[in-house]
């Protein structure tokens, strides 16, 4: 027996014919945007797992599809994990959902499995297929499953791995990418379908690569906004090149937020459970900047927010000290990526186990140890913590899309030889010529880090590794650019009322532990 219950539709909205089911959109290989009822014709001639890898690897957008045929069923997600699915299986019986809790109408039961609890207090998120709950899993971001004859099979239909790299010049290589982000820019645009567009606006690269590409292609119903604390660094960068590309900018001061309680809030936990759903912890930061544009009516009803998410695709996960053949990804996932709490040795060798192929010799054999280590960022971190952020628009009702994804450049960045892409050295370089077209590359910013800076931070990172116990004096608020110091407050106080609060090593830590706390009380296990 299979069921398949899909049931969030609150910004994409799924389609459903002829037992094939769609969200979201693709541009086909011939470059025509495919929706609804198109984008089923297009999964409709897929009769076997390989036909239906050849079209999940020639589709280019945010989507998942679940086709169910007499005898067999196949899902997939596309490489960003967009609209997250899971699944449950035993014996002959699979459901497969758009949310864990709609599992209880078939009689599965929603138990809290306390390995990948520990995993999530750690890093934000649950590692691979897992979820918090015990046996039911997730499709992995760029992955698919296949269930014929009682047998659940998984893969991935693409992944960041590859073992073709450019041998281009420097200046080539920069003008391949500009060549494919003009490309990306008008699948954009075609995305977009003269919609009105809201650009969350950083003093980063990486939104501002998008706002010069809206303007580069003459659309002009652009609002972008920016948030944080009054006086934060981004600040000033974000308003000049908004200003300089003629679209209209927002600031949204988040001292107006600071005695917040926010873990009472009753929409934030409703949206905390939809975007979280039993796999990553929620992103708070947008919550506020919507609350204000709404109430400013800002926001037209079928406007389109489009974010800088994520330049890690640029290198942003990778280092020069990679080229070391003796580097550890584990050591260096432990310090950088799974360390939202003070460490407790127990928890360390779970995750230290569970995370061990990324030091495996036989698998560096098959691509560079790098690669490796990016592709599990992706399907990971950028999957599960990045772009699960864009939740927030979804669960307001609109739609989003992510451009830095586009297939194009996922294919021209997982070939760029580790020389050209750490620090996002390539990356920043051409955005760096492109802007000063528009004049928003501005005279304060740098590049490159600093060699004080990257012996600082080497420095630091090597203490760390020494003397752990220096880890309990880390000010978690130092980097605070949004003001959470005030308004995460009341999220530490219900912790450690509960019971539940630790030492925190970064602002996400106390997110993961409510969120846990809120589970823990849904489920009353």
């Amino acid at each position: 027996m299979i069921s398949i219950r899909l049931s969030h539709d609150k910004g994409y909205k799924w389609f459903g014919e002829n037992d094939v089911y769609v969200k979201g959109y693709i541009l086909a290989p011939d470059g025509e945007l495919l929706r609804d009822a198109a984008l089923v014709r297009y999964f409709s001639s897929v009769e076997t797992p390989d036909d239906f890898k050849t079209k999940l690897q020639q589709a280019n957008g945010l989507y998942s599809v679940v086709i169910k045929k007499t005898d067999y069923l196949l899902a997939a997600v596309d490489t960003v994990r967009a609209f997250p699915l899971f699944y449950y299986q035993n014996g002959d019986f699979l459901t497969v959902t758009d949310s864990p809790d709609e599992m209880t109408a078939d009689n599965v039961p929603l138990v809290i499995d306390e390995n990948n609890a520990v995993i999530l207090s750690y890093a934000g998120f649950v590692t691979g297929n897992k979820t918090l709950l015990k046996d039911i899993f997730q499709i992995e971001a760029g992955g698919f499953i296949s269930f014929e004859k009682n047998v659940l099979k998984k893969t991935f239909h693409t992944q960041f791995l590859t073992t073709d790299f450019f041998s281009l010049s420097r200046e080539e290589l920069k003008e391949t990418l500009k060549k494919a982000l003009f490309r990306m820019g008008k699948n954009l645009v075609k995305a977009l379908n003269g919609r009105p567009v809201v650009i969350p606006l950083s003093g980063g690269f990486d939104s501002r690569v998008l706002a010069y590409l809206l303007k580069k292609n003459n659309y002009e119903n652009v609002l972008c906004y920016t948030y944080g604390a009054a006086g934060n660094a981004e600040l000033n960068n974000a308003r000049a090149v908004a200003e300089n590309l003629g679209f209209e900018w927002i600031f949204i001061e988040y001292n107006e937020f600071y005695n917040e309680k926010l873990n009472y809030n009753s929409v934030f936990k409703e949206y905390t459970h939809f975007s979280a759903c039993y796999s990553a912890q929620s992103a708070e930061q947008d919550f506020f900047a919507l609350q204000k544009l709404f109430s400013l009516n800002k926001i037209a009803k079928n406007a389109v927010f489009v974010p800088g998410h994520s330049g890690a695709i640029a290198g942003d996960l990778v280092t020069s000290t990679m080229a070391d053949p003796s580097f550890s990804y584990v050591d260096y996932a432990l310090e950088s990526v799974l360390s939202q709490v003070f460490p407790r040795k127990k928890e360390v060798q779970l995750i230290r186990d569970d995370i061990s192929f990324l030091d495996d010799a036989e698998l560096k054999k098959q691509y560079p140890p790098y690669l490796i280590y990016e592709n599990w960022r992706f399907q990971e971190t950028t999957s599960k913590f990045g772009h699960n952020g864009a939740k927030i628009w979804d669960f307001f009702g609109y739609e989003y899309l992510l451009p830095l994804w586009d297939a194009e450049l996922f294919n021209f960045f997982v070939k760029v030889p580790l020389s050209h892409k750490y620090d996002k050295n390539l990356y920043k370089e051409t955005l760096g010529e492109l802007f000063s077209e528009y004049n928003i590359f501005f005279p304060n910013e740098e590049l490159y880090p600093s060699e004080a800076l990257i012996r600082k931070v080497s420095f630091r990172s090597k203490l760390k590794k020494q003397f752990p116990f220096l880890k309990k004096f880390v000010n978690i608020w130092k980097s605070d650019r949004t003001g959470s110091e005030f308004y995460l407050k009341s999220f530490i106080k219900e912790l450690k009322q509960a019971g539940y609060y630790r030492k925190m090593l970064n602002i996400n830590g106390i997110l993961s532990a409510w969120y846990l706390l809120e589970v823990r009380r849904k489920l009353g296990n």
